[in-house]
């Protein structure tokens, strides 16, 4: 039997509260005949949380429209978009300024120049606001000839002016233009191991972080500009894995922001992804104290009205602010805190499942997988584990797949069953061979494994797990990431040295802490 369709009910839980309310006005005005029973079916999915078509169909069927159910949907399906059209339409400044001068060459057409005149004055306005300079021009195009229209004394010097406008105006689109292809150029040598040799794409990057305008954000000549400037200098930062001058730069990006509040308003993903970025930088410089500032922060947007508009808001400071906060406790080895984390985060996966992408709900699994084990709960893990591989998709993820199958060679291990691990051990080789992922690292892992399994001695069990440390330092940093966030050395030295993989893991943290 085929799978109701869930786009609908995807549709709906993805709406802002203001694009509901505006929905429920829509509807009432433009749906005659049939609003309410539109109205009752979009509030009854709202209310679900998962979408379940039989439980409609049921609480609707003395209503006419569940003979037709598939064809109602659908016509929910596109009032909907239809509202939403029509409520960004309205709200959009771009739309706001195509439409006044539109109207303002209504006007000029039918002589009125001195109200058409007014509402280009306005358009204006609202474009520079908004970093519209295509439509700035363009209004200063329509200015030039409804001035131009007129017989007056200063007529030419009028029109000089708005000609050195005009002259401003394209100076700023070139030069965001200049910025966008060098940020399309970098993202696509990023993107371009496979074509060019190492050296070859260093020298590339090399000359485009020459170019001046990238040298200082005082060549931006707008607001648009100077994110573009950021953003380029951010990207060659992550390229070349300086997280130290990201925090940098980051910081200042972030002042940038915080110091235009109408501009915050105008970029609010820009800046929520500006945001994350700078807590992944304390992140990764173990700036724990500023994290967990930001973190309270990041989970406030939910209620700023900054951030009302932005589409599924919820969702993204859900996924945000607890990847990072799990991602923290499994690299500190707070494992116990990060137990406090996971009954929430299940309850936000729950709610939010059929808006949250396969490949994020993988990547909590594989965090809160890493939870449970440092706690050694060990079935727990192996729970969580099944979990991620009912979830996996072929080119979904497949890193994580092959972490989820380590781990639970790992658990069995632990856990002394053999006969598990000795048919576990084939199946990875197999996986791994298909797929091609990380094949001679973690072939060498599972070979050692095998032998310890195997061990004749105590002797020889030592020495498996001592070869399995010398495999980690043999590997490559790119092989070593089939492992993820689980710590290989801490686990082989708590067998080694007869201690928790837990107290290693936050002894090596203290370490490195104090190295820094």
């Amino acid at each position: 039997m085929k799978k109701a369709s869930n786009n609908l009910f995807q549709l709906i839980k993805s709406l802002s509260s203001s694009e509901k309310r505006y929905f429920n006005l829509y509807a009432t005005t433009h749906s005659k005949g049939e609003k309410n029973n539109y109205l009752l079916l979009f509030d009854a999915i709202q209310q679900q949380a998962e979408y379940d078509e039989e439980a409609l169909k049921e609480q609707f069927k003395d209503k006419r429209f569940v003979k037709y159910f598939p064809r109602a949907k659908n016509q929910l399906y596109f009032n909907i978009l239809d509202s939403l059209h029509a409520y960004h339409t309205d709200a959009a400044p771009k739309e706001v300024v195509k439409k006044l001068l539109h109207q303002s060459e209504i006007l000029f057409e039918r002589n009125m120049v001195a109200d058409a005149i007014k509402l280009l004055e306005k358009a204006k306005k609202i474009a520079k606001a908004h970093d519209l300079y295509l439509l700035t021009h363009r209004a200063l195009e329509l200015e030039r000839k409804f001035k131009g229209s007129k017989h007056q004394k200063n007529k030419g010097a009028y029109l000089l002016k708005i000609s050195e406008e005009k002259e401003k105006c394209v100076a700023i689109i070139e030069n965001i233009v200049a910025y966008e292809k060098i940020y399309d150029q970098l993202y696509q040598l990023q993107k371009s191991d496979a074509i060019l040799s190492r050296v070859e794409r260093q020298q590339a990057v090399k000359e485009l972080m020459d170019e001046p305008i990238v040298k200082s954000e005082t060549a931006a000549l707008c607001f648009k500009a100077k994110i573009l400037y950021y953003d380029i200098n951010g990207m060659y930062y992550f390229m070349s894995g300086n997280v130290q001058k990201a925090y940098e730069l980051n910081k200042r990006y972030l002042k940038l922001f915080e110091a235009s509040p109408d501009k915050l308003e105008l970029y609010p993903v820009k800046y929520l992804n500006l945001f994350n970025n700078h807590l992944i930088d304390c992140y990764c410089l173990r700036r724990h104290t500023e994290l967990n500032e930001g973190l309270a922060k990041l989970r406030s947007f939910n209620m700023d009205p900054i951030f009302a508009n932005v589409p599924n808001i919820d969702i993204k400071v859900f996924i945000r602010a607890n990847k990072l906060e799990l991602n923290t406790c499994v690299n500190m080895g707070n494992f116990k805190e990060g137990l406090t984390l996971i009954k929430p985060i299940a309850r936000g996966l729950e709610q939010f499942e059929e808006r949250i992408p396969d490949h994020m709900v993988m990547s909590f699994y594989g965090l809160i997988a890493l939870v449970y084990y440092g706690n050694a709960m060990y079935e727990a893990t192996l729970d969580v584990l099944n979990k991620l591989k009912e979830k996996e998709q072929k080119g979904l993820l497949e890193d994580i797949s092959v972490f989820a199958r380590l781990l639970q060679a790992v658990v069995y291990f632990d856990l002394e069953k053999e006969d598990e691990l000795e048919t576990l051990i084939p199946s990875i080789k197999r996986y791994i061979k298909y797929r091609k992922r990380n094949t001679d690292f973690v072939n060498a892992f599972l070979v050692q494994l095998e032998n310890i399994i195997y061990a004749a001695s105590e002797k020889d069990r030592v020495n498996g797990l001592k070869n399995i440390l010398q495999e980690v330092e043999a590997a490559s940093k790119q092989e070593y990431l089939a492992f993820q966030n689980f710590k290989l050395i801490d686990w082989v030295n708590s067998k080694l040295q007869n201690k928790t993989y837990q107290e290693l893991v936050q002894k090596r943290f203290k370490e490195k802490a104090l190295s820094v």
